[in-house]
């Protein structure tokens, strides 16, 4: 039967069709996601892993630390270079970008304790996120691990509003599943009519 298929059907077609075989059982078995990608980008700062970035205002090869004043440009979140299978870069583009996938972010306490399932926004610390709330108009994603401020707490800081008040907050970093858009919490505004 061999020399049949032999004499009827290439052998290199036969390698063909068996490696392709393999490459869709291994697909399936673990399918390949856009987490595994992860783009470079030029920044004029350091910025460490796990940081908020929203694209620059005057160079979109550029990121910038999130804030509140540049989140309607919020892009992803800033990832190791070999935290994805593949990354595409320059030379000169030495900041890499996660901005599909799961990935670690600096997270805070600032809009209280976060648990899994919680959808995040940028805090009013710059490139840190925090718990949304329902009027926050964008989220990062989604969290996967919670954060309390207690256990894995890596740093702290005091947050000052307009009117005096002080908040002391809790600085960490989690696990989160980065999906850059509008807030599904948001409450709609009052309307006009």
């Amino acid at each position: 039967m061999l020399k049949q298929i032999k004499n009827n059907i290439p052998l290199k077609r036969v390698g063909a069709a068996l490696g392709l075989l393999l490459l869709s059982i291994i697909a399936v078995a673990s399918p390949l996601s856009a987490q595994t990608v992860t783009q470079g980008y030029g920044s004029d700062r350091v910025l460490q892993r796990g940081t908020l970035v929203s694209i620059d205002a005057e160079d979109t090869s550029k990121v910038v630390a999130a804030n509140r004043e540049n989140q309607e440009r919020l892009h992803g979140v800033v990832v190791a270079p070999n935290d994805a299978s593949l990354t595409l870069s320059q030379n000169t583009e030495k900041t890499f970008v996660a901005t599909i996938g799961r990935f670690e972010a600096l997270v805070s306490t600032e809009g209280g304790a976060i648990s899994a399932g919680d959808f995040l926004t940028i805090s009013n610390i710059t490139g840190i996120a925090t718990k949304a709330g329902e009027f926050d108009a964008y989220s990062i994603g989604k969290a996967i691990e919670g954060f309390d401020g207690l256990a894995g707490a890596i740093s702290a800081t005091t947050l000052t509003d307009s009117l005096g008040n002080s908040q002391q907050v809790a600085i960490g970093r989690i696990l989160i599943d980065v999906e850059v858009g509008f807030n599904p919490l948001l409450s709609p505004g009052e309307s006009s009519l």
